[in-house]
């Protein structure tokens, strides 16, 4: 289930920067009418939210040019689950592996697995080189930082770090579709 997740957030992923919009594109790629919708949704978002920072590890991990952006994001899917999620690295590599062979071609999991591994044995190299980007380091696009740099000299960074935070969870009770209330005294 994992990899159909995975597959349908890059789906997604895709369909957003080819022009769609982020709700049309979810129900485009089948997530709306998964029981994984929540899931598909978090990759899809969180991918999103980091794709300055995710599209730059992966184009540099690759020693050719990636053509095929359903597999760049794919890649960015199973790092975004490496980095911002508690999931285990063996079964998101796994997973991203089999997403590729099935949504791009047969030989991309070679080039996949292989890509992820040496992320993982690297990490923190491939995260230092990236950062000197500031498309990569802030995951905006450049004429955002330029902007934000502009209007809010003082605080530019901390503005452009809270775009990169998880939004909080908010619960709304609400009265007309929950269980039917009992008056006082009814019997």
């Amino acid at each position: 289930m994992m990899d159909a997740s995975q597959r349908q957030a890059a789906d997604t992923i895709v369909r957003v920067m080819g022009g769609e919009t982020l709700a049309r594109a979810l129900e485009a790629s089948g997530a709306e009418a998964t029981p994984a919708r929540g899931f598909v949704q978090e990759l899809a978002y969180g991918t999103l939210r980091h794709w300055g920072s995710l599209e730059a590890i992966v184009r540099t991990l690759a020693h050719k040019p990636i053509a095929d952006p359903m597999l760049v994001a794919i890649l960015a899917v199973a790092l975004y689950q490496l980095e911002h999620m508690r999931a285990e690295a063996h079964a998101v590599v796994d997973r991203a592996v089999a997403a590729a062979g099935d949504a791009v071609r047969p030989q991309a999991k070679g080039l996949s697995n292989a890509m992820l591994r040496r992320y993982l044995r690297e990490r923190e190299e491939w995260i230092a080189k990236v950062a000197s980007t500031p498309v990569a380091r802030w995951s905006h696009p450049r004429w955002w930082i330029a902007r934000v740099r502009a209007d809010w000299p003082a605080e530019w960074e901390r503005i452009l770090a809270a775009g990169n935070e998880h939004p909080p969870l908010t619960l709304r009770a609400n009265p007309r579709e929950g269980p039917a209330t009992r008056s006082p005294g009814a019997s």
